[in-house]
């Protein structure tokens, strides 16, 4: 009577942690960051703006006065006194297209340190957001932890009893004082953890239950994404840029006026004129230029590489975790069937040791509950090392919340006459969740019964590889007096 009302209370509590709603991607929001790549952009957009006003216009002026008389060799006369003006326009080289070249190549340049700023964000947010999720995943743990270490206690005192009574063994009630004793020291862990950082966790993750998140992406999409191929022509957009045939070469526009002063004269003199300089040699530009571009190129899919590389360890891990959460979920629907199941054989058959096999299921449950939580924990470390590998900054397209099957089925199954009461019979088909069977004799009332519970009936015969009823019971209480 003891152990039922222990499993009563422990049952009520016990549920798996799955993610009935939806996914609050406030969660994963990014907060830009004031970095020196930051600074840099803007002083790109600056530099890119002060290149498109400049037309490469230029304004030089040259006066002086002659205090002492001194002969002029130039004129062989005394200059009094001289003022020299000219307005130049440089049109290539420092000059007008140099000039528009420049800002271009700066605007390019932008959109490269843009990409390296979104990284940095990304790197900045993984690791608080590293903080947030292991603050409300622990919060989750040390409920668990308590509720655990409760049941735990009071299975212990009922072991302690039956072992005075000698109807265990000794190892059984160590097992489960280890086992309180490590859930008490593992509260306590978390808990240090947990008062330390409470002061930098958002209140979003105070009193948030994190959903089991799952990520569908490809190990391709890097290579695949746009952002990366713009990449790669921005940066041989900067290499011409950089590397254009008029770089060299100067050309310019410009009106010049003189005036002088002399003891016995004053004269002007205004000008037009141009002026072009290049230098004479021979190089091998356009294939530096295409060397260059290779070399970007290269370098480029190097990091990609080993983006990918990464991105496929962790999809990798992503998904053994999802199969590991998968395979707890299962072993837990087939311990809540033989809970079930024993209940079920407990008030039909008065089954001795029922209510200790109930307590053990009970503790399994437990412990998958714990393993579920410790591999959401993994779950979400790897999710936000694909979030910041990913070039995708819309992350809602990708995640979701991993969906179970909820039942397990044997169907179709024989029922066959048995020594096994009718109500047991109907209770373990439901238990299993079996929704087919196939009778091997007419009997109106139990098949109105079967029916009315929502199970189809046919009177098909069995195949040779068919599943009997009476044997999926008589295997349960094999397993039960095996315990």
């Amino acid at each position: 009577m003891k152990s039922h009302v222990i499993y009563q209370d422990a049952n009520t509590l016990l549920h798996f942690p799955y993610s009935y709603e939806d996914i609050n991607f406030d969660i994963f929001k990014m907060l830009d960051s004031i970095s020196p790549t930051w600074h840099e952009i803007r002083i790109k957009d600056l530099e890119s703006n002060e290149y498109k006003k400049d037309w490469g216009l230029q304004i030089k002026a040259n006066s002086y006065r002659n205090f002492q008389g001194v002969l002029d060799d130039e004129t062989n006369n005394i200059t009094v006194s001289r003022f020299n003006a000219e307005l130049e326009w440089d049109i290539l080289k420092g000059g007008f297209f140099a000039n528009r070249t420049k800002a271009t190549t700066a605007l390019l340049e932008k959109q490269l340190l843009n990409d390296a700023l979104e990284r940095e964000n990304k790197i900045i947010w993984r690791r608080q957001f590293r903080l947030h999720y292991n603050y409300a995943i622990n919060q989750e743990l040390l409920n668990h932890y308590t509720s655990k270490s409760k049941f735990l206690e009071k299975y212990f005192d009922i072991l302690n009893e039956l072992y005075s009574q000698k109807m265990i063994k000794r190892e059984e009630v160590i097992k489960i004082s280890n086992e309180l004793y490590n859930s008490r020291e593992q509260s306590k862990q978390i808990q240090f953890y947990q008062d330390h950082v409470a002061d930098s966790i958002p209140a979003l993750f105070l009193n948030e239950k994190l959903p089991l998140i799952k990520i569908d992406l490809n190990k391709d999409d890097i290579f695949k994404s746009p952002k990366n191929e713009d990449k790669k022509i921005w940066k041989q957009h900067i290499i011409k840029l950089k590397n254009r045939a008029f770089r060299d070469i100067k050309f310019s526009i410009y009106a010049n006026y003189n005036w002088t002063e002399t003891i016995t004269r004053q004269f002007s003199s205004p000008l037009i004129g141009a002026r072009f300089s290049a230098p004479i040699r021979f190089n091998n530009r356009k294939k530096i230029i295409q060397t260059k571009i290779q070399q970007a190129t290269a370098q480029e899919d190097d990091r990609l590489v080993g983006k990918q590389n990464q991105l496929v360890t962790y999809l990798n891990a992503h998904q053994e975790k999802i199969n590991d959460l998968y395979t707890l979920h299962k072993k837990w629907l087939i311990i809540q069937q033989r809970k079930t199941i024993t209940q079920i054989i407990k008030e039909e058959l008065n089954t001795y040791n029922c209510g200790l096999l109930l307590l053990q299921y009970t503790k399994e449950q437990y412990d998958i509950i714990e393993n579920v939580l410790q591999l959401k924990k993994q779950l979400y470390t790897i999710v936000s090392h694909i979030i910041e590998l990913s070039p995708e900054s819309n992350i809602h397209q990708f995640i979701s919340s991993v969906a179970f099957n909820t039942g397990i089925s044997l169907d179709p199954v024989v029922i066959t006459k048995s020594s096994f009461s009718q109500r047991l019979q109907l209770q373990f088909l439901k238990a299993k969740n079996i929704q087919r069977i196939q009778m091997t004799f007419q009997d109106g009332a139990f098949e109105n019964l079967l029916k009315k519970e929502g199970i189809q009936v046919s009177f098909e015969q069995p195949t040779p590889n068919a599943v009997f009823l009476k044997d999926l019971i008589s295997n349960e209480l094999e397993l039960i007096s095996k315990k």
